[in-house]
């Protein structure tokens, strides 16, 4: 979840992806590449799958994707650690802010107790 944070998800018709943290999003976004971006993260008790995925046009795939890649791979080769504090702060701060309800609280729980077979505590 770290990473899909780092990353970053984008949307044309939403403002900021030229100034994102993400350099994945700020490229992008900056050279028209994709519509949108959004990574995925699912968790199992035993595997997790992570990934990213784009709407984009036919014109300029190869461009994306040597950006997704090449990001992708900058991750597991160069990552300073105030980008990795950031992340897992920001991160922390959705995840939180997300529990706002007593549905989204139980589906959250439920979600544990699948992945982790107990429940874990926000902090």
């Amino acid at each position: 979840m770290v990473i899909q944070t780092l990353m970053g998800a984008w949307d044309k018709s939403a403002t900021g992806g030229k100034h994102s943290s993400s350099y994945m999003i700020e490229q992008i976004a900056s050279n028209h590449l994709a519509h949108s971006v959004q990574t995925f993260n699912t968790q199992y008790s035993d595997i997790g799958l992570f990934g990213i995925y784009a709407t984009a046009d036919a014109v300029g795939l190869n461009d994306l994707m040597y950006v997704m890649t090449q990001q992708t791979t900058r991750l597991s080769i160069r990552l300073e650690e105030f980008q990795l504090q950031e992340a897992k702060n920001q991160l922390k701060m959705n995840m939180l802010a997300a529990l706002d309800g007593s549905t989204v609280v139980w589906e959250d729980i439920g979600r544990q107790m699948r992945t982790y077979g107990r429940r874990m505590h926000p902090s």
